[in-house]
């Protein structure tokens, strides 16, 4: 694959960056030089290496299904418009973990069982959530099954609590309460302990961006 073309916009964003920080009394000129050396890589740079990486796992499906669909997404606007939004949240971190989780959304979009209107909302959610819910999403999927209301492996709240805020556990109990509002878990109560479990929609978020 050929190199993927420089945006010809970045200069233009850094210059602008760099002029507000230029305003800023006293600590201007360093402002200005955090921004150039910080931001510029990301734009340019780090869009290059996000765009390969995506890139890379769309010839990995092609490949391996021995279907050419790059060529057909070149048309398709709604797999354009995700790819899009992904990127654009993709420049806005620096965590691999976040990067990784927008390029499954990019991938799973191609699946049919995911209208665009489920993929734009779960985008949004997604936006809302921090890596602590992520955590706690990643547990309970591995830890919690239920058959015939009953849990498979037995685990507590107080669990979550040691995972994602050992110092704090109300942190842990509004983390959790977060994502009940978002219907993504649901509680049960057995022998008076209380147990969260990912809910259907919380199985269907957590399998399109983290599969």
């Amino acid at each position: 694959m050929s190199d993927l073309p420089k945006i010809n916009k970045n200069d233009i964003i850094v210059s602008v960056a760099k002029s507000v920080g230029g305003i800023v009394p006293f600590a201007g000129n360093l402002i200005s030089e955090i921004l150039e050396q910080g931001l510029k890589p990301r734009l340019t740079t780090g869009m290059d290496i996000w765009m390969r990486g995506v890139s890379k796992r769309l010839e990995n499906i092609e490949k391996d299904s021995s279907e050419i669909i790059i060529s057909r997404l070149s048309n398709n606007e709604e797999f354009i418009s995700i790819l899009i939004e992904a990127s654009q949240r993709a420049m806005k971190t620096h965590l691999p973990e976040r990067r990784l989780i927008l390029q499954n959304i990019i991938i799973n979009s191609l699946k049919e069982k995911y209208t665009f209107e489920d993929q734009t909302l779960f985008l949004t959610y997604l936006d809302r959530l921090s890596e602590a819910h992520i955590v706690i999403l990643n547990y309970l999927n591995e830890n919690c099954k239920f058959i015939k209301g009953e849990i498979k492996k037995g685990y507590e709240s107080r669990e979550i609590n040691e995972l994602v805020t050992p110092k704090n556990s109300n942190i842990s109990y509004q983390l959790q309460q977060e994502l009940s509002n978002l219907v993504f878990i649901d509680f049960t109560t057995i022998e008076n302990k209380g147990y969260p479990y990912l809910s259907s929609y919380g199985k269907e978020f957590y399998e399109y961006i983290l599969t």
